[in-house]
């Protein structure tokens, strides 16, 4: 097995995932190495398509009872890879809970109260808060509304609920205000 026959193989079923363009190489290398049994880190840049990393192994694989699980901190992260993913005709699901750490870290970093005055049309707002708290339905407007490029919000200030590794171009700036109290939190 090499990355030739890797990438023939994926060309031979990328029509039935409504997959377009071809693999690159390094995502072939991650492949590859996933299919050879080996513990991968793939560090590679947003948009790059580490998802299609994740996604191939099981696109190629002859078991068809064949399951790929992925660990994400990030509910956003994971909505994020479950929308691509649906994309590519690839059954996925997400399963979520939250534990005492991560209520503790919340409270820590919003304390016990929030409130908002003064604003007589939401609609209006340039500012938008993403944190656990948030609906789910107003996280997914909110991430939605934020990736089109004729977006009135111009800043959403979150928590790690949004955090890392969503792929959203024509950032400018990305602020920590703080680091989290555990790399485990991180």
């Amino acid at each position: 097995m090499d990355i030739k026959s890797i990438n023939a193989k994926f060309e031979s079923v990328k029509a039935s995932y409504n997959i377009e363009y071809e693999a690159k190489v390094e995502q072939l290398q991650v492949v590859l190495s996933v299919l050879k049994g080996r513990n991968v880190l793939a560090l590679l840049p947003t948009g790059f398509g580490k998802t299609l990393c994740v996604a191939i192994p099981t696109m190629l694989s002859e078991d068809k009872d064949c399951i790929t699980i992925v660990i994400s901190p990030l509910t956003s992260l994971i909505d994020d890879q479950i929308c691509r993913l649906n994309k590519l005709n690839v059954r996925c699901a997400k399963i979520t809970g939250i534990g005492e750490m991560e209520k503790q870290t919340i409270t820590d970093s919003l304390g016990k109260t929030a409130y908002v005055d003064g604003i007589v049309d939401g609609n209006q707002v340039l500012v938008k808060m993403y944190h656990k708290s948030t609906h789910q339905d107003s996280k997914d407007r909110i991430i939605n509304e934020f990736k089109t490029e004729s977006s009135r919000i111009r800043c959403i200030i979150a928590t790690v609920a949004l955090g890392m590794g969503l792929d959203i171009s024509d950032i400018d700036l990305v602020v920590h205000s703080g680091c989290p109290k555990t790399v485990l939190s991180y």
